[in-house]
């Protein structure tokens, strides 16, 4: 296990590179973008709608102006853990393109060690992404009132999970039907997380495009709250879930490798 893992460094080692970019990028914009918030043209900005002399549109202006600019350095802190997942896929692409399984089919290596291998290499890379994202929110969260670091880390764990859940079912894909199918298993992981999704919200969504034209505004924006408030409250349930459901994965590709189905 421990030579396909280092075969797995050596086939990122340019990856890596421009990982690491991506990484300082994103802290680099995350800085700018705090500090511009507290003393740069965001500040100005900020100012000049919570001065206007329209008292309708200063209100809205204090609630949604932060709100957006919240979000809008979310989805920088996110792109280390999004770089870490597209690391993973890159392997995974690279070996069904080299047909690396009927090599490793040749090698002294267990069927099992050859899975733990893969789900070594998922642990690590989102893992990794994680403990990044929590420094540049330990050098952020403190310059700026924009978010709290406990918010940043719910929807850092709730994208994590996501990562984790979609990487495990392509896991089980790629031994149970073949490396082809990997993709699948992430399409197919998304797809059942919109549909819980939908069934979740089931009765607010029916209100929502039942309701009067003069309603279906403020349903809608019932809707966004509860979304916002479910990432930013309870985002570590979709890592809970997602851990299990690795686990379960990774025996059930173990066992699809022990039975020769897909690739051994």
């Amino acid at each position: 296990m421990k030579g396909i893992l280092i075969k797995d460094v050596y086939c990122l080692k340019r990856k890596l590179f421009y990982w690491g970019i991506t990484v300082f990028m994103a802290g680099a914009v995350c800085l700018m973008f705090v500090i511009s918030s507290k003393h740069g043209n965001l500040a100005k900005f900020f100012a000049e709608w919570e001065n206007t002399e329209d008292p309708e549109s200063a209100a809205d202006a204090v609630f949604m102006i932060p709100f957006l600019c919240k979000w809008v350095l979310s989805i920088f802190l996110l792109l280390p853990l999004a770089a870490a997942f597209d690391l993973v896929q890159s392997v995974f692409t690279d070996d069904e393109n080299a047909s690396f399984y009927k090599v490793a089919a040749s090698l002294p290596v267990s069927r099992f060690e050859r899975v733990g291998a893969r789900a070594t290499l998922i642990a690590a890379a989102l893992s990794s992404g994680i403990v990044i994202d929590m420094i540049l929110l330990a050098f952020c969260v403190p310059a700026t009132d924009l978010l709290t670091y406990r918010e940043a880390m719910e929807v850092v764990m709730a994208f994590a999970g996501v990562a984790l859940l979609c990487q495990s079912v392509a896991l089980w894909f790629g031994y149970r039907f073949g490396a082809q199918t990997a993709m699948y298993g992430n399409l197919l992981t998304l797809a059942g997380l919109a549909v819980l999704t939908v069934l979740g919200n089931l009765k607010l969504l029916k209100r929502t495009f039942t309701a009067p034209d003069e309603l279906k505004s403020g349903y809608l924006y019932d809707l966004f709250d509860k979304a916002v408030s479910f990432l930013e409250n309870k985002g570590h349930f979709v890592l809970l879930i997602a851990v299990p459901v690795f686990a379960v994965c990774y025996f059930a590709a173990c066992s699809a490798a022990v039975r020769k189905r897909g690739v051994a």
